[in-house]
């Protein structure tokens, strides 16, 4: 699934791995924008930009330019697990 996020508003941060923390609200700020905005979370290895929608948050995972997955989960804690357990949890 192929996300492009030059074309999307961006809304700030909804988590990153240097805390492990997810911002209040972020959910459903995602949820309620749906696909039109993405909200980015930053890791060590990757940069995600996390996009619903409507039902569920997907992430798009790009590294050094290109995407290269993209994770899809009912919650941000499970976006944070599957991209961490693939991508590294920095």
């Amino acid at each position: 699934m192929s996300y492009d996020p030059t074309t999307k508003t961006d809304l700030g941060v909804c988590m990153s791995n240097c805390d492990h923390s997810i911002e209040e609200g972020a959910a459903a700020t995602l949820l309620a924008a749906g696909t039109d905005s993405y909200m980015t979370y930053p890791g060590r290895d990757f940069l995600g930009y996390v996009w619903s929608d409507g039902l569920v948050l997907h992430c798009s995972v790009w590294q050094w330019g290109r995407e290269v997955g993209t994770i899809t989960a009912d919650t941000l804690r499970g976006i944070m697990h599957d991209v961490s357990d693939e991508y590294g949890y920095e």
